[in-house]
């Protein structure tokens, strides 16, 4: 082999990154658990903490404030941890703050945080899951479920939400969950419950969600507020003032849209809507979907994969946890989920912090070059190759300008 078939082989490997391993893909979903002890449920709350996966509350019966029994609503406030989602620990099965389901949870100062839900406003926060601290029982905002809220700017946010007949679209902020200010009492988007938010990019955005209580089912003359969903895209850099990224994303119409901020996109895990009446629905069946939908600005969005192999399903927990995307159970309309699906992301950068071209992981002996392209996705094998044929290439170049005279 001379040394122009060498240089050949070397461009094609640094062209392609591959040399006899797979190149590195989006979309392979594996089912980590079908059976969680935590059971089927929906409207939970789940984050990432003390590198634990938690569920937190939720509610688990068919139907959203029926099938239960008496006047329950079958929302629970136990709490369950795993280190791997496959085994899961109960934490405890009645937390300090009462059942409760649309709340949200997030960490915020190496902290467990619990917000309303249930048409509660109270604010909850635990340094270990176990022990918590009524922070507020009447924080600035009114009370509300299915609101978005978000670590952004050093401050927990509250946005949106509501209950039953009273929609929000304003905005509050805390530096500590306890003083709570107004940051606007009507911002740009409609009032809306079900959206999702995401920091991204040193910005909050809203995905989705809905605010339609006006459809009126013209055989009952009953009004839904449900099955309203959206495909808007808005974003802010200080929660006052927002922007339309996108009023036309290309998912599905989404009430409630599993948000999540990864490898520098932003992604939509499947989401859906609650039906109204199986013969009066105000869009076509079907109302879940498993879709999975990745954008690097809010604005331009791709298909990532159409059937990724988990069922269709809405209100399911979504965490980036262990180098990848996973989902926790979910509802489809008639049916709660308990399983739990993860992807892998290879390179995984973790857009809730601001992340270096070189990955914190990576050993500072690495050279830089090397380092960035394990990062991007070309895998060590084919590096490791590629300098060894950068090796060979020089011994040959060598012994060529040896016979030549030119050594």
């Amino acid at each position: 082999m001379n040394a122009r078939h060498i240089l050949i082989i070397s461009l094609l490997i640094f062209s392609t990154g591959i040399v006899g391993a797979e190149e590195p893909h989006t979309g392979n979903w594996s089912n980590v658990a079908i059976s969680p002890e935590f059971g089927p449920r929906y409207d939970f709350g789940t984050a990432v903490f003390h590198d634990h996966i938690w569920v937190i509350g939720g509610h688990t019966r068919n139907g959203y404030f029926w099938g239960c029994s008496g006047n329950s609503t079958c929302d629970m406030n136990d709490i369950w941890s795993s280190p791997d989602g496959q085994s899961w620990e109960k934490v405890t099965d009645h937390a300090a703050f009462s059942p409760r389901s649309g709340h949200g949870v997030l960490v915020f100062h190496e902290r467990l945080w619990v917000i309303g839900g249930s048409g509660t406003n109270d604010v909850w926060s635990s340094p270990d899951g176990v022990t918590w601290t009524l922070e507020t029982g009447h924080a600035g905002f009114s009370p509300r479920s299915d609101m978005g809220v978000a670590d952004f700017d050093n401050r927990l946010w509250v946005i949106g939400g509501g209950t039953f007949d009273n929609l929000k679209n304003d905005v509050w902020s805390s530096p500590d969950g306890i003083t709570w200010t107004e940051i606007t009492n009507s911002t740009s988007f409609s009032p809306r419950y079900g959206k999702g938010i995401v920091v991204f990019n040193d910005r909050l955005y809203l995905v989705g969600g809905t605010g339609d209580s006006t459809y009126t089912d013209p055989v009952t003359d009953y009004t839904y507020i449900s099955e309203g969903g959206s495909k808007d895209v808005w974003s802010s850099k200080n929660g006052l003032n927002w922007t339309l990224v996108t009023a036309d994303a290309p998912f599905k119409y989404q009430e409630f849209t599993p948000v999540v901020s990864a490898n520098r996109k932003i992604w939509v895990i499947g989401g859906g809507n609650w039906e109204t009446l199986a013969k009066h629905t105000k869009y076509a069946s079907p109302h879940a979907f498993s879709e999975v939908w990745s954008s690097p600005d809010g604005n331009n969005w791709t298909l990532e994969n159409e059937d990724p192999g988990f069922s269709p399903r809405f209100l399911q927990g979504v965490v980036v946890f262990k180098d990848g995307i996973w989902i926790l159970g979910g509802t489809d309309n008639y049916r709660i989920a308990g399983d739990i699906w993860s992807m892998p992301l290879p390179g995984l950068a973790r857009d809730m912090e601001t992340t270096p071209t070189v990955s914190g992981n990576i050993s500072p002996m690495q050279p830089v070059a090397l380092a960035t392209t394990v990062q991007s996705g070309i895998d060590p094998i084919s590096w490791g190759l590629l300098l060894l044929t950068g090796a060979a290439l020089g011994y040959c170049l060598k012994k060529r300008n040896h016979y030549s005279g030119n050594a």
